[in-house]
C-alpha cells in the first residue's frame, strides 16, 4: 500500500443543497474538495442534476456512502454498486468511503445500526468489503462509527476495527468526534485508542460536533461547532433472518425488529433502554421528517395521532429496497397502494393525494434525455408525428387533488375525474394544469403513438367522439396541440427519415 497517498488535500466540506448556489458563485474556491452521499445523488436529474454535475466540474469530489449496509444481515446490493460505479466514474469522485455499521434487515432503515463486536463478524464484514472493492475496482475506507450500544460484545472496538481493515486491505476514515463520542459513552481513553489505529491507512479524516444528552451519555449529531487544525500529514473533512445464520446475524435482526417495531419485538437482552432509546427516536425521526416533507399536504391535514400512526406502521411492516434516498418517497405510496389497510378515519382520498404530491418530486429529479437530433421543434405538429415529452405525465384522479387542502376536503369523489398534466419545463419548475376529457384522451393517444401524423390522431378522435363536425374537433385538436408545444408538453415532431 503506498502510504502517500491521499484523495484530496486540505480542508472539505460535506455538501448540503442549501450550499449549491453559494458555491457556484464563488469565483474563487472557498474549500478545497466536497464530500457527497451518493444515495443523495445517483439518478437525480433536472435542476439538482445540473447544479450537481456543474460542482462536480468545479471542485475535486469524494462520496461518503450511507446506504451500503456493509455489516447488514441481507446480502449486498449487486445493482446498487454497479450503479455506483458508474456514478463514481461519470462525475470523477476522488474516493469512495462507508461506514463501518449497518442500515438494513431485509428492508432499509436510512440509519446506521452498531455491528456486533465479534470475531465471526469480522471475517464477514472483510469478506464483503473486499467484495465490494472487487466491483468497484479501487480501494474504499471504513469509517470508525459512534454507537450507545454494543449488543452481542466479544472483542474491544479498537481491536474489532483493526482486524478488519487488516483483513479486508481497506483505508480507514477516521471520524475524530466519533472516538471522542464512544470514549464518553464506553468509558475509554480517547487519546489510547487514537495511538492504536493504523496511521498509514487513514486516507481523511471527519469532524463534527455532538450533543451533551447527559454526563455519560452523547450523542453524534453532526450539528455543533467544530475547532478545524491541520495536523501533520492527514487532512480534514428476500427474507434472510433464519435459524442457520450466526448469532451476531440473528442478533442484529433483533436488534432492528425492535427499532422498527418496539411495542411487538422486546429490547435485546442486557442492552440500557436509556440508549436503545436514542436509535428508536433517531430511526423513526428521520423517516417522518422525510416524509412529511415530501407530502406537506397531506402532513397538513392529518391530526398528529393519526400520521404518526401511519408513519410508524409503514416503518414498523414495509421493508424498502432501495438504497437511495430520493426513492423513499416512492417505498411510501407502494405502501399505501399495496400493503396499507383501509383505516375508518383515513381521508378517502389520501392515496390520490399522496400520488399527487409525489409526482412533483418525481419529475423534479427525472433523470431522463431527450434525443434533440430526432425532434423538429419547427415542424408541423398537424402533418408531423407529435413527440410528448418525457418529463411531462397525464395524470387522472377521482378527487380533485389539486385544490385540497385545509380549506378543502371532499368527503366523496365527483362525478368527473379530475384530469391534470404535469411537466417539467426548460427551467426545471414542475407545474401542473387542469385538463378536459378530451385533452386527457389526445394526450394518451400521442403517448402511444409513435407512426401517426397530428392529424391522423385527430381524425381518430373525431370517430370515437362521434362529433358531428369533425372540422371543429380538427381545429380544437390544433388549438390543444399548440398550447401544450408552449408549455413544453410537447416537444414538437419526429424528424422524417
Amino acid at each position: 500500500m503506498n502510504s502517500k497517498y491521499y484523495p484530496v488535500h486540505g480542508a472539505g466540506l460535506g455538501l448540503r443543497r442549501s450550499l449549491m448556489n453559494s458555491l457556484a458563485d464563488q469565483t474563487t474556491q472557498p474549500v478545497n474538495f466536497l464530500e457527497v452521499a451518493p444515495e443523495n445523488w445517483i439518478g437525480v436529474g433536472g435542476r439538482h442534476g445540473k447544479n450537481f454535475r456543474g460542482l462536480t466540474e468545479k471542485f475535486p469530489f469524494i462520496c461518503h456512502g450511507l446506504s451500503l449496509s456493509i455489516g447488514g444481515p441481507s446480502p449486498l446490493d449487486e445493482a446498487f454498486l454497479q450503479r455506483l460505479k458508474r456514478f463514481l466514474k461519470e462525475h470523477q469522485i476522488r474516493y469512495y468511503s462507508e461506514h463501518l455499521s449497518y442500515c438494513s434487515d431485509d428492508g432499509h432503515l436510512y440509519d446506521l445500526l452498531p455491528i456486533p463486536f465479534t470475531e465471526e463478524a469480522v471475517h464477514y464484514v472483510a469478506e464483503r468489503i473486499r467484495r465490494v472493492q472487487d466491483v468497484l475496482e479501487q480501494r474504499i475506507a471504513m469509517e470508525n462509527v459512534s454507537y450507545y450500544v454494543a449488543p452481542s460484545k466479544k472483542m474491544e472496538e479498537i481491536d474489532f476495527l483493526n482486524a478488519i481493515l487488516q483483513e479486508a486491505d481497506c483505508d480507514l476514515l477516521l471520524d475524530v468526534n466519533n472516538i471522542y463520542v464512544n470514549s464518553i459513552n464506553h468509558g475509554y481513553d480517547a487519546g489510547i485508542f487514537l495511538r492504536k489505529l493504523p496511521a498509514e491507512r487513514i486516507r481523511y479524516i471527519h469532524v463534527a460536533g455532538h450533543y451533551q444528552e447527559a454526563e455519560d451519555l452523547i450523542v453524534d449529531t453532526h450539528g455543533a461547532d467544530v475547532i478545524y487544525k491541520r495536523n501533520g500529514w492527514i487532512k480534514t473533512v428476500t427474507i434472510y433472518d433464519t435459524a442457520d445464520r450466526p448469532d451476531f446475524v440473528r442478533q442484529q435482526y433483533a436488534f432492528a425488529a425492535h427499532i422498527r417495531n418496539p411495542e411487538k419485538n422486546p429490547c435485546p437482552e442486557a442492552i440500557e433502554e436509556r440508549r436503545m432509546k436514542i436509535y428508536r427516536e433517531l430511526f423513526y425521526n428521520n423517516v417522518e421528517d422525510f416524509m412529511a416533507n415530501t407530502y406537506p399536504v397531506l402532513r397538513q391535514i392529518m391530526p398528529d395521532e393519526h400520521w404518526h400512526a401511519l408513519i410508524r406502521d409503514y416503518f414498523a411492516n414495509h421493508l424498502s429496497h432501495t438504497p437511495l434516498f430520493p426513492e423513499m418517497p416512492r417505498e411510501f405510496l407502494k405502501y399505501l397502494e399495496h400493503e396499507r389497510r383501509p383505516h375508518s378515519d383515513d381521508p378517502p382520498f389520501m392515496l390520490e393525494l399522496a400520488h399527487y404530491e409525489w409526482v412533483e418530486l418525481a419529475l423534479s429529479l427525472l433523470d431522463e434525455k431527450v434525443d434533440e437530433k430526432k425532434i423538429d421543434t419547427h415542424g408541423d405538429l398537424l402533418e408531423g408525428i407529435p413527440v410528448i415529452s418525457p418529463f411531462a405525465w397525464s395524470l387522472s384522479y377521482r378527487f380533485p387533488v389539486h385544490r385540497i387542502g385545509p380549506a378543502f376536503q371532499p368527503k366523496e369523489a365527483g362525478e368527473i375525474h379530475t384530469h391534470l398534466v404535469a411537466y417539467r419545463d426548460a427551467n426545471f419548475d414542475v407545474r401542473f394544469i387542469e385538463i378536459n376529457s378530451v385533452t386527457a384522451k389526445l394526450m394518451q393517444l400521442i403517448m402511444r403513438n409513435n407512426n401517426k401524423s397530428g392529424r391522423v390522431l385527430l381524425q381518430q378522435m373525431v370517430t370515437e367522439l362521434n362529433h358531428p363536425q369533425p372540422s371543429v374537433v380538427i381545429q380544437g385538436g390544433m388549438e390543444i396541440l399548440s398550447d401544450l408545444k408552449k408549455r413544453e408538453v410537447i416537444l414538437g415532431v419526429c424528424f422524417k427519415t
